[in-house]
């Protein structure tokens, strides 16, 4: 509520820009990753998706690890990484198998570090026993802090002002998840871009979300564990740390349940031929998750939504002055990271099927708007924002290799 009013507009692209957000190709065109030729789907996606050939299988592959939630609330972090790992391999299309880790953490003989160690372990197999998903192998690498020394204070007895301070900087812990998962059929790998103007645009399992339709209760009026769902907040959210430099407030809380019913339902969608694009809403909300989606390798897309709040907030989240939405309100609806969403693309023909079968499971979801034009334009009640794609793409796609004072070209921008 304290926050102070940034340019919004130049938030999203400040976020694009930061390394956990931006594009790593840098990093990956470093390295051969269509080796013995059986890759189908390179990295950029939510999952790399790749053939077997003495198998005769079609595996997923992601890995997924959120710091700052891990930071703010081991354990909850320790859940999120795995359901995020999954919501990964489940918008490419396969049925999540096993997991295997690599926990990174400060000195264990410290006993806030250990605390930090136990609670994520004990968050990681609470949701592998959810997902069904066993561990089978990992390492952990321990003592990640360093020791630096501080000049000593002027405020110091006169004989020990000469004596430095040690300081120990420890990360923050990384219990980073890798998963792989099954296609059954290659008619069923799934990408997170968009692929045709005039798609129509869904949000998936918007607990919450704003106007979402809640299979067949009454559309307008949130529930009150959907009010006071950590997910109505910025805790713990890319937004607050690139903008305000805070790490700070609860992380989103992921409710196992909801999030493995969206995910079946999902994969569901996909099987039936019904769904062109998936893609999860993780570090940067939903606003990230629409601008990565439009970042077709092949051809970049617009998309203009609408994303009006009639859902019976209350007043301090919903504060309309004049016919026009606080500043927090807008920073809720385009940047929490509230856990269990998707965005998909679908047909405009698809669309009755597919509300028919989300009614019918009982998914929170939200029609959004449709893909088209050469701008992302959102709309929270009556401010609108407009983002030119060619310039989000490059934000986002050329941001590490121009930290790294790369020599190499910049990325070249697909066409419109």
């Amino acid at each position: 509520e304290n926050l102070s009013d940034i340019d919004t507009h130049e938030a999203l692209r400040q976020l694009l820009r930061d390394p956990t957000i931006a594009s790593k190709n840098w990093v990956y065109r470093q390295y051969d990753h269509t080796v013995r030729t059986g890759t189908i789907v390179k990295p950029g996606s939510d999952a790399a998706v790749f053939f077997v050939r003495y198998a005769n299988k079609i595996l997923a592959a992601t890995t997924d690890c959120n710091s700052m939630y891990c930071a703010l609330d081991p354990r909850e972090g320790g859940k999120i990484a795995v359901a995020e790992a999954a919501r990964n391999l489940t918008c490419s299309g396969a049925n999540p198998l096993a997991v295997t880790d690599c926990l990174n953490f400060g000195n264990p003989y410290k006993p806030e570090n250990f605390w930090q160690l136990r609670e994520a372990v004990e968050g990681i197999a609470e949701a592998c026993r959810a997902f069904g998903t066993p561990v089978t192998g990992g390492n952990v690498s321990l003592y990640n802090e360093r020791v630096a020394a501080m000049p000593s204070s002027p405020e110091l007895p006169q004989g020990k002002r000469d004596q430095s301070v040690a300081s120990t900087s420890v990360v923050d812990p990384t219990p980073t998840i890798a998963m792989v998962g099954l296609i059954d059929d290659e008619k069923h790998i799934t990408t997170q871009w968009f692929k045709d103007e005039g798609d129509v645009i869904i949000l998936i399992g918007a607990v919450g979300a704003v106007g979402a339709d809640r299979g067949g209760r009454e559309a307008g009026h949130a529930t009150e564990a959907e009010v006071n769902a950590p997910g109505y907040n910025l805790g713990g959210s890319q937004y607050l740390k690139v903008c305000y430099g805070l790490k700070i407030g609860p992380p989103p809380h992921v409710d196992l349940a909801h999030e493995i019913k969206v995910q079946n339902t999902i994969r569901d969608l996909i099987r039936r031929g019904l769904v062109k694009s998936a893609h999860d809403c993780s570090e940067g909300g939903l606003a990230v998750a629409l601008a990565e989606s439009c970042f077709n390798p092949e051809k970049l897309f617009g998309a203009e939504m609408e994303l009006t709040r009639n859902d019976g907030l209350p007043a301090v989240e919903q504060t309309v002055t004049a016919g026009k939405p606080s500043f927090l309100d807008v920073c809720v609806a385009l940047f929490n990271e509230s856990q269990s969403r998707i965005v998909i693309s679908v047909t405009p023909e698809n669309l009755e099927n597919i509300v028919s079968v989300l009614r019918e499971r009982d998914v929170l979801f939200q029609q959004l708007g449709k893909v088209c034009g050469d701008e992302l334009r959102i709309q929270v009640n009556n401010e609108a924002f407009a983002w030119s794609i060619a310039d989000l793409y490059d934000d986002w796609s050329n941001s590490i290799r121009r930290l790294v004072g790369s020599d190499a070209s910049a990325e070249r921008i697909p066409s419109l």
